[in-house]
């Protein structure tokens, strides 16, 4: 266990790592602003916010950071960025309220959600919509993999469904899955490159982390369709 150097007496989180570089959030005064910050072998560096706080979400192997900048956080509104060599970039769409950039892949491409729609930032400028699933009102991207596939969720009024988008197209994790009897998906936060998914739900009722991951050769034997899923849960 290395413990990570912060300001004193105020909250540090760690989000995400690649090599010797982590990426997070640090509080600058009791009660104020967050700061995105990176930590090198330990020591704390800040990350340029325009001076309304931030949040650095991810990072990928060439040390390029996506995450947000100018919260309001009592109205959780932000504005999604992206640093590069620890200059500030906005990906932030000027017609948007509020953006958030929650993950990159080594290939430079960012996903995240902008207005309640879960969105794909590409490597050399523009965006493309995640649509929800038909019947539901909005979605939100939250990892990717280097193969380009998204996970995320698509959400009615009350119920989230987990979602995964191969080229562009949403299908419910749960009707992939060949063993999901019981299971009900909150989240997904993490897809590999070979296709596991990991993220957060119930299990009749009580809270589950679970791994889903692909089985195509039973499926084909069990007669199911291309990309079928099992469960492996944690208690």
């Amino acid at each position: 266990m290395s413990r990570l150097k912060r300001i004193p007496d105020l909250t540090s989180i760690a989000l995400d790592v690649h090599g010797h570089t982590i990426v997070g959030v640090s509080e600058t005064h009791p009660g104020g602003t967050f700061t995105p910050v990176t930590w090198v072998h330990r020591h704390i560096e800040a990350l340029p916010d325009d001076g309304f706080g931030g949040v650095a979400q991810a990072i990928n192997k060439h040390e390029v950071i996506v995450g947000e900048t100018n919260i309001d956080f009592l109205s959780g509104i932000a504005h999604a960025a992206l640093w590069r060599n620890h200059q500030l970039i906005s990906l932030h769409p000027p017609e948007a309220v509020n953006s958030l950039a929650l993950a990159i892949n080594d290939a430079g491409f960012v996903v995240g959600t902008v207005d309640g729609e879960g969105t794909l930032w590409l490597p050399f400028g523009g965006t493309v919509p995640l649509p929800p699933l038909d019947g539901d009102g909005s979605s939100a991207a939250g990892a990717i993999n280097d193969t380009g596939v998204i996970v995320g969720t698509s959400n009615e009024s009350v119920t989230p469904h987990v979602v995964r988008w191969d080229d562009g197209v949403p299908t419910a994790l749960l009707s992939l899955t060949l063993n999901g009897e019981g299971w009900a998906l909150i989240t997904a936060t993490g897809i590999s490159n070979d296709g596991v998914i990991v993220g957060q739900g119930t299990l009749n009722g009580e809270d589950r982390a679970y791994m889903l991951t692909p089985q195509q050769a039973v499926a084909e034997k069990h007669g199911k369709g291309k990309g079928s899923m099992r469960m492996a849960q944690g208690e």
